[in-house]
């Protein structure tokens, strides 16, 4: 009997091409999630903020995180393209990242006009966190949500822009500023700097609301 060596040859090549796409598909689904799964959690998440603060968002982009095995989404609200936030659905169940971004952002722009432009000249780097205090993990609500959490105001800055013996003054000054400025209820706000000289560290706290 003769052997078709073209069959074997065929047979063998389909094969070897059935465990190239199953070795790639598998690589695939490792590195970038499963599609049918990604388009699930995108689903539920936009859902989660839509129906607690009752207006549309828009998934920005997606990406997946093969070390957790989670999908990340950033989104934004329609009527505010500029405001986006990340978060996973995991993250929902402990966080509402969108609530977080809408506090830190109203705090930072009342911060940001109580200073103005004096002190620009620092060239300062300033942070607003929120450290979650309240049980509810979504309060749509703004100022019942400033009201039970706590916030942290961290400023940075070159030593190089101003005499290290004027740091002191120069807090003081700006942690004056804030104290009139804020005026809603918080649960805490601290006011924090930190500076580096090249030999020293330069770290102070100051609670303004507690």
């Amino acid at each position: 009997m003769k052997t078709n060596w073209k069959k074997i040859l065929l047979f063998a090549l389909g094969v070897l091409t059935a465990i190239i796409l199953y070795f790639g598909l598998t690589l695939y689904l490792a590195l970038e999630g499963n599609p049918f799964e990604r388009m699930k959690e995108r689903s539920q998440v936009t859902r989660i903020f839509e129906e607690t603060y009752d207006k549309d968002f828009k998934v920005e982009s997606s990406s997946y995180s093969y070390k957790r095995g989670e999908f990340d989404f950033t989104l934004y609200p329609a009527d505010d393209p500029d405001l986006t936030f990340r978060t996973t659905l995991d993250q929902t169940r402990y966080k509402d990242a969108y609530g977080e971004e809408i506090s830190r952002s109203y705090i930072r722009s009342i911060i940001t006009e109580a200073l103005g432009s004096d002190f620009d000249y620092l060239d300062y780097r300033m942070n607003v966190f929120e450290n979650r205090n309240s049980t509810d993990v979504f309060e749509p609500d703004l100022y019942k949500r400033l009201s039970t959490n706590s916030y942290t105001i961290d400023f940075s800055w070159d030593v190089e822009k101003i005499d290290s013996d004027d740091i002191d003054a120069v807090f003081e000054d700006i942690v004056s500023r804030i104290d009139d400025a804020i005026d809603m209820d918080l649960e805490e706000l601290k006011v924090r700097s930190s500076v580096y000289d090249g030999e020293d560290y330069y770290f102070k706290d100051t609670v303004i609301v507690e």
